[in-house]
């Protein structure tokens, strides 16, 4: 009976290794994982308000300017400058 009792004891003890190494092993591979994904994404976090304000309005000014080389473009370049083309040759050949 005390040998039974003795397994018995050695089956948990075992059994709780194995669970406490399956869970570490998750926790460090979560971890790994978490690491992997910040160092792909790459998402500056700025907690100073006035570099963030600052980011911001050079982001506008560069989405700004790329407007108007696009507004530019579209004036200069002749296949976006064709809009009202097609009702006017209509009315020529009408």
């Amino acid at each position: 009976h005390k040998d039974s009792k003795k397994k018995k004891i050695a089956e948990y003890i075992e059994r709780d290794a194995t669970v406490n190494k399956r869970q570490r092993e998750y926790r460090s591979s979560r971890k790994k994982r978490k690491k992997d994904r910040a160092s792909t994404e790459k998402i500056p976090r700025v907690t100073n308000r006035k570099a963030l304000k600052r980011d911001s309005n050079i982001k506008d000014k560069l989405q700004r300017s790329e407007w108007k080389t696009l507004r530019h473009d579209s004036k200069t370049d002749p296949q976006h400058n064709n809009k009202r083309t097609p009702k006017h040759d209509s009315k020529l050949e009408n």
